[in-house]
């Protein structure tokens, strides 16, 4: 199992190194930066740290799952993979395990920030939880776009225009139409259990909803 998994992320050769790169290398300097420069700030740099996180992690957290699935939907000999691969094997799997492997070394960074911040280590831990739950909403758009439209740059575009028509909108706060938490907006300046149980558990059943859809659609494109 792990072994075929390991086979999809090396056919995408030196695109598998950019969410590596972010991770483990422009978000440790960004931490660094705003620690050093803002030292006497930890509230107000913790703040701008996860604001930061929140713009970019959930854009990159489908980077590995369309260049992976591209061969599949893009590509002019879709339906020979599917019909070397013989009998119906949903991507679903690859999908959630694709994610598992972006959150699992997005832990290393806010472990990074709990080591640097200690007292604040639980909200840095509640705010982990809450981007789990946004990369998961991401991931179950993308997922659906991308075999609803027939296109896999479609599914990574959708993701950048959600984000910039909340941000541009103004309704960052509002929690009927955005999954993002407007730090240090109208809200406390950062997420908290109860933010998790009043408005990240409906993001979560959202999420459900659109791998169920994506899944469906999935089937159906096969069978065509």
């Amino acid at each position: 199992m792990l072994k075929k998994q390991g086979f999809y992320f090396k056919n995408i050769k030196s695109l598998f190194w950019v969410p590596i790169v972010l991770l483990f290398i422009l978000i440790p300097v960004v931490i660094g930066t705003l620690y050093n420069t803002m030292a006497e700030q930890e509230a107000a740099a913790l703040q701008q740290m996860l604001r930061i996180f929140q713009q970019v992690i959930p854009l990159f957290s489908t980077w590995w799952l369309v260049f992976i699935l591209r061969e599949y939907i893009d590509g002019d000999g879709a339906e020979i993979l599917y019909t070397y691969e013989g009998v119906y094997r949903s991507k679903l799997g690859l999908v959630l395990f694709t994610l598992a492997c972006y959150l699992a070394l997005l832990a290393f960074d806010y472990a990074f920030l709990s080591v640097l911040y200690a007292k604040w280590t639980s909200i840095i831990w509640v705010d982990y939880v809450k981007m789990g739950v946004v990369c998961l909403f991401f991931t179950g758009l993308t997922y659906l776009v991308m075999y609803l439209l027939r296109s896999t740059i479609a599914g990574m575009v959708c993701s950048i225009l959600y984000y910039f028509a909340i941000s541009l909108s103004g309704q960052m706060s509002n929690p009927f139409i955005s999954v993002y938490f407007d730090y240090g907006g109208g809200q406390t300046g950062f997420v908290s259990p109860m933010d998790l149980k009043t408005r990240y558990i409906p993001v979560l059943f959202l999420a459900a909803a659109l791998f169920a859809l994506a899944y469906i659609r999935e089937r159906q494109y096969r069978i065509h």
